[in-house]
């Protein structure tokens, strides 16, 4: 190339070598030292072919070169010509620069290897784990519920990947969570990333939570995890989304595909307001439900049950309630007793876990005397104060809550004629 002289291209040659790592430096030096070894076995046969006594070749010639350029110090026991004197010296003093340089390097490899490793960089080769893509402040709750539900399963997993250092990562959790037996392995990177999603081994996942940040938009970032989901190569296990706005479900479906089971968190949490608003002690039954502490929702297979009806399954399990089935249609809560259970369907139970459900061993002795009935009570007008206004995800249930049978009326704030019943 005209303009360019050889200063330019030999530094350019070397500022790529440099920037290839420390392997190509260490390479590099490598080759240095050969050739100090051999031009300095070359310059003793030359000037001084006959030193030092008792030196029969060129290999013992070249066996005391290197020895020299690895082991400065030995110069001062040298004895002999000025030349031969001259030429040790001059390949122990470059020896000294070789082999500082190469300490340096190799010290400096492995800290940024150590470094890597303290960031976490590494691939996840865990089995069962549970995966949680981004961060908010909901993954204290959600790793706390995890540990609850993993309290029977020795060796359980959680590992966690989000664009933050592992180490604060890890300190964070721990103060607010207990873990108890499960183990926390934190990586980090964007889950936005298909080559960060490689970290978390998620073909051999048990499930995988994606949370939706805080911030403005948070749809959007739960969206581009979905898609670098279905972009990576590979299956991966059920996932489990949280989209904040009515409106962006189905594109977070479109992004995810039938994998994923997109919870539409706003809608939800409306619902269960309106419910507990509407029966004293209903927060407390949802609680109960929905944590871990006490009893929980599972789904089970109901191939044991297959030509059955509902009304028998209803005893089937010793420790375990049944409230429901899991159809091809849908879930069906409490369903006509003469129903037949299929093989297509899962059974829905309550049970305080998962370890104490488990079929009946013999048919269950009823109490007829304590079944009681009580008759229907007449609707009547209820009022209800709604206090603040938010957009909301969506109209369809302030549309259905306003047109219920039992929802009278809505009035304004400012005046309200009667006291009000929450």
């Amino acid at each position: 190339m005209a303009g360019v002289s050889f200063r330019e291209r030999a530094r350019y040659w070397f500022d790529n070598t440099m920037s290839r790592g420390t392997a190509s430096l260490v390479g590099l030096l490598g080759v240095l030292s050969v050739g100090l070894v051999v031009a300095v076995a070359g310059l003793t046969l030359w000037l001084a072919p006959h030193e030092p006594e008792g030196v029969g070749g060129a290999g013992e010639v070249l066996w005391i070169a290197l020895m020299h350029a690895l082991t400065p110090g030995k110069v001062a026991g040298d004895k002999g010509s000025a030349a031969y004197m001259a030429v040790m010296f001059a390949g122990s003093l470059g020896g000294l620069f070789i082999v500082s340089m190469l300490v340096g390097l190799l010290s400096n490899g492995l800290k940024l290897k150590v470094d890597r490793l303290r960031r976490g960089r590494s691939r996840i080769v865990e089995k069962g784990h549970t995966v949680v893509l981004g961060w908010s402040d909901q993954v204290f709750t959600i790793v706390g519920e995890l540990v609850k539900a993993h309290a029977s399963q020795p060796g359980s997993v959680i590992a966690v990947l989000a664009d933050r250092d592992k180490l604060d990562m890890e300190e964070e959790i721990r103060e607010h969570v207990d873990l108890g037996r499960t183990r926390l392995v934190c990586r980090t990177g964007r889950p936005t990333e298909p080559r960060d999603l490689m970290l978390m081994n998620l073909q051999s996942a048990r499930s995988v939570v994606v949370l939706s940040p805080d911030g403005e938009d948070p749809d959007a970032h739960v969206i581009k995890i979905l898609l670098a989901l279905a972009k990576r190569a590979g299956a991966h296990p059920p996932v489990v989304a949280a989209i904040a706005a009515s409106g962006n479900i189905p594109a977070a479906r479109l992004a995810g595909g039938s994998e994923v089971h997109v919870v539409d968190s706003d809608d939800t949490a409306s619902r269960l307001i309106v419910q507990s608003s509407r029966q004293s002690g209903m927060s407390v039954v949802c609680m109960d439900l929905l944590n871990f502490d006490g009893g929980e929702i599972y789904l089970r297979s109901g191939a044991d049950l297959v030509g059955r009806t509902y009304g028998e399954a209803l005893h089937a399990y010793e420790t375990a309630a049944v409230i429901g089935l899991r159809r091809r249609s849908g879930v069906v809560l409490n369903p006509s007793m003469d129903t037949v259970v299929s093989e297509h369907d899962q059974i829905i139970v309550i049970a305080h876990d998962d370890s104490h459900i488990r079929l009946a061993t013999g048919e269950p002795v009823l109490a007829e005397e304590a079944v009681v009935s009580a008759p229907p009570t007449a609707l009547q007008p209820e009022r209800t104060l709604v206090l603040n206004w938010t957009a909301g995800p969506s109209t369809s249930s302030a549309t259905s809550t306003a047109t219920s049978p039992r929802a009278r009326s809505w009035r304004s704030p400012p005046t309200i004629p009667e006291p009000a019943r929450a």
